[in-house]
């Protein structure tokens, strides 16, 4: 199923928009679920809330955060959402694509563009899909090998002689050094200090030398760490600025 976030402040093109996105996923024969957001802070807490979207069509002016802040917010959250705009501004256009947007249509939005819009965002939604699927971790888990996809690894912890790999549906323990994890895991498992690697997507900010996570607890980012995840962090978010 793929699910779709829809935000605009105009309850008017809520309906139109998702009444349409609705027909073309029915024609395409693909089920769909379509989640309505009235301004940025609401699809934001969605996503903070650890609820997924695979594409988000956003309005750009909105009262509060606007469609290019909140779409540089979502991004920190889910790098792998794809992210289209529906305005009634075209002057926008260029900040639009900084955000690596997959596509800008000016209001009132053609029905035609609108079906050609969303085909190229099921494709960059299902090719993000197939990538992240590819990629797994092999680890001996109660004396089992079992496969992980990696982009289900919200963070892994040193606990002793084991590492704890918490994921969105279990916790693995392993007999296996953080030092031999961190050189499997892909790139954006980045690892904070010598007890903990965190899925990139999972962090909510970095301040003060410290990762905040999305359930709520914090880690000091080790000093040998500190330069290459501020430098990570900050190539993730300097678009925002």
């Amino acid at each position: 199923m793929i699910h779709i976030g829809l935000c605009d402040d105009d309850k008017a093109s809520l309906k139109i928009i998702s009444t349409y996105l609705q027909k073309f996923m029915n024609e395409f024969e693909k089920e769909v679920r379509i989640t309505l957001f009235t301004n940025g802070e609401e699809i934001i807490r969605y996503l903070d809330e650890e609820k997924h979207l695979d594409i988000a069509f956003l309005d750009i002016d909105m009262a509060g955060k606007n469609g290019i802040q909140t779409a540089y917010e979502l991004k920190k959250r889910n790098r792998q959402l794809i992210i289209a705009f529906l305005t009634g501004h075209a002057e926008y256009a260029l900040e639009a694509f900084e955000v690596e947007a997959a596509g800008y249509l000016v209001k009132p939005v053609n029905e035609r563009k609108l079906k050609r819009l969303l085909v190229k965002s099921l494709k960059e939604a299902a090719a993000e899909q197939s990538r992240m699927k590819l990629s797994s971790l092999t680890v001996t888990d109660e004396n089992i090998k079992k496969k992980i996809q990696q982009n289900k690894i919200l963070y892994i912890e040193k606990n002793r002689n084991q590492s704890l790999i918490y994921t969105t549906e279990h916790i693995y323990c392993v007999y296996e050094s953080m030092k031999s994890l961190a050189e499997k895991v892909d790139e954006f498992l980045w690892q904070i200090n010598q007890g903990l690697i965190v899925n990139c997507s999972y962090i909510i900010k970095i301040e003060k030398g410290k990762v905040w996570l999305k359930n709520g607890l914090d880690y000091t980012i080790g000093r040998r760490y500190l330069k290459e995840v501020k430098e990570k962090y900050f190539d993730m978010t300097k678009t925002q600025d």
